[in-house]
């Protein structure tokens, strides 16, 4: 009779761990969806700029990343022309939110303002492939170990820094940004309507 009894307890033991399992499946799921969800809204919620104080840009000309066609480049290449400097990824929901808006401020600013989007992905194939995927005309660079990007001080994907033509960050912007917003720190930090 023990054994059965035994047998009974064991049973009862894996039903009652099992029931406790499947109660627990919902909750895991859940805190993981939330914690993704956290941080794909990061970028949409947690928006912030600030005054670049004139911080000198030309002491990040050095740090090189690779241009479209394979050659080397720095940010010394857009000196003497205002310009924004964005930085973006293919792993990150509102980088991908933000190309058509900086695409058409890029088409309304051509010939007044450079643009540059400055790519974070792991491989030079994410890179090229999210870029065609997102049709902007507008220069895109590859830099993986985002030197510029942690350099500036910058916390959060999207970024975008406007530079003054005497290489001075004018401003820098952490999260999403869309066309007009990109348009009124055009104006108001380098000068030029758009």
């Amino acid at each position: 009779m023990t054994d059965t009894t035994s047998e009974h307890s064991d049973e009862e033991s894996q039903v009652a761990t099992e029931i406790k399992r499947s109660r627990m499946r919902p909750l895991i799921i859940l805190a993981v969806v939330a914690a993704v969800a956290a941080v794909a809204l990061w970028g949409v919620v947690f928006r912030s700029g600030s005054s670049g104080d004139n911080l000198d840009a030309s002491r990040f000309n050095t740090l090189t990343f690779t241009n479209e066609d394979g050659t080397e480049g720095t940010l010394a290449d857009f000196e003497g022309q205002p310009l924004v400097v964005n930085f973006f990824a293919s792993w990150c929901a509102p980088c991908r939110a933000e190309m058509p808006d900086i695409q058409s401020t890029f088409e309304q600013a051509r010939g007044k303002v450079a643009f540059v989007g400055v790519n974070a992905d792991l491989t030079e194939a994410d890179w090229r492939d999210f870029v065609a995927e997102s049709e902007v005309s507008y220069p895109t660079v590859f830099q993986p170990d985002n030197v510029i990007f942690s350099e500036l001080g910058l916390i959060g994907m999207p970024s975008t820094v406007l530079i003054n033509p005497d290489g001075t960050v004018a401003y820098l912007h952490s999260g999403i940004i869309d066309a007009d917003e990109l348009k009124n720190l055009i104006g108001e930090h380098l000068k030029v309507e758009v």
